[in-house]
């Protein structure tokens, strides 16, 4: 099958395509209830609020909620200083305790997810610690604690370039912390206290405190600190939508739903949450610039081997990534697609996430290495250096890999699919 006749035929499979399954969706916001153990979702297209089946996602005083590099949902349970990891249909899929060292995760932002490969980080109230954690939640080590001058840690967020910010509850300020060392400075003092942080892909920092005012930081810049507006008051918590559009923000005393515009403050009321909102995520929204994003499932080829493509490095404009191909046939060529489109179509009976009318569409037609016809012995590794151009800064770009298989059952095997999502 050459280049012209595969791609006329995933464009006659475009037009008949079916969407792919997904469970945690980015039309679902997930708001937790400290004070009444609850938990919500609430529907972006319908603005309907549903209350968490408890039987489901089980909680006691949860506070903390995000979501990982694999599409789980992180809850932290501040009574039993525990988290919990679940996948889509509720399954517990992992769960770790004060033998991990948690004591007392509570908060918005108190769970946050690192660039490159997912690493997490969780503050715990009672020790005044930062605690990193594997993608899998083994326990790496204390990334901060009180010799870095933190007293009771809240939120963190992640700047474009992988720096952390950290709002200290205790102390009313906030610390800018150099990943790469663990090092951190004074970054900016709060009169109220802060309470959560939130980070746009144009550099723009907000930071929410607990009189409901919502601070932003043109360009991440502190002297340029300007108030954005006020709204309601208590443990509030916010979110930048997954498109970078809108911050979602909720708090316990009047219990809104709110779409406030990032830029001009301009705020919508969508929704009223039954309870007393404390944490807010929404699937899609916790990726940070300088990161490989893995998802969805492989299409196998011959001898039902399934290909993989893995990311390597931070991708940050002006430094050095690679992006490996495996398991593929031996000898055959390998299409490596990228856009900054992203579909969720079946082809050939696999998911394939390329959206191929978008016109920022390209790919690259690589030969495979390996003994030729033998299962799975084709691997590529494309190394190069991402441009330093600013404009790459922020933009995410979808990439799947496609083998030429006729062994496969329809001729073509899939890598699932991985988002590159460019830091500074």
């Amino acid at each position: 099958m050459n280049k012209t006749r595969l791609l006329s035929s995933l464009g006659a499979m475009a037009l008949l395509a079916t969407p792919a399954a997904a469970h945690f969706d980015e039309n679902q916001i997930w708001i937790t209830d400290f004070s009444g153990n609850a938990m919500y979702r609430v529907l972006t297209d319908t603005w309907q609020v549903f209350t968490a089946n408890p039987a489901v996602f089980p909680t006691n005083r949860p506070g903390s909620i995000h979501f990982n590099l694999h599409g789980h949902m992180l809850v932290s349970d501040f009574q039993n200083s525990t988290i919990w990891e679940r996948d889509g249909d509720g399954v517990l899929v992992n769960e770790i305790g004060p033998a991990a060292g948690l004591a007392g995760p509570y908060g918005a932002g108190g769970i946050v997810i690192g660039p490159g490969h997912g690493d997490i980080y969780v503050t715990n109230n009672n020790t005044g610690e930062i605690l990193q954690f594997t993608d899998e939640l083994e326990l790496e080590g204390v990334f901060a604690d009180g010799s870095d001058g933190l007293v009771k840690p809240g939120a963190m967020a992640f700047l474009m370039n992988g720096d952390m910010l950290v709002a200290d509850r205790g102390t009313k300020e906030i610390y800018l912390f150099d990943t790469a060392t663990g090092t951190g400075v004074l970054w900016d003092v709060f009169h109220a206290v802060p309470l959560d942080i939130a980070v746009r892909d144009n550099k723009d920092v907000y930071i929410l405190d607990n009189s409901g005012r919502i601070y932003r930081y043109p360009g991440g810049v502190v002297a340029s600190k300007v108030l954005l507006g006020k709204w309601g008051e208590g443990n509030g918590a916010m979110t930048m939508s997954h498109d970078q559009t809108v911050i979602y923000h909720v708090n316990p005393l009047d219990s809104e739903l709110r779409e406030i515009d990032p830029v001009t403050g301009d705020a919508v009321v969508r929704a009223t949450i039954p309870g007393l909102p404390t944490g807010i995520a929404m699937p899609g929204a916790q990726y940070v610039p300088g990161s490989f994003i893995e998802f969805g499932e492989a299409l196998a080829g011959t001898g039902g081997i399934d290909p993989v493509l893995h990311g390597h490095g931070e991708p940050r404009i002006g430094d050095p990534a690679t992006i490996g191909m495996h398991d593929f046939l031996g000898g055959a060529p390998i299409y490596l697609f990228l856009s900054l489109g992203m579909d969720e179509a079946e082809y050939f009976g696999g998911e394939f996430h390329i959206d191929l009318f978008d016109p920022s569409t390209f790919w690259y037609v690589l030969p495979a290495d390996g003994t030729p016809g033998l299962a799975g012995d084709g691997d590529f590794s494309l190394n190069f250096t991402m441009p330093n151009e600013p404009i790459l800064v922020g933009t995410k770009w979808t990439m799947q890999a496609l083998g030429i298989d006729p062994g496969a059952v329809q001729g073509v095997s899939f890598s699932p699919c991985s988002v590159m999502y460019i830091g500074e």
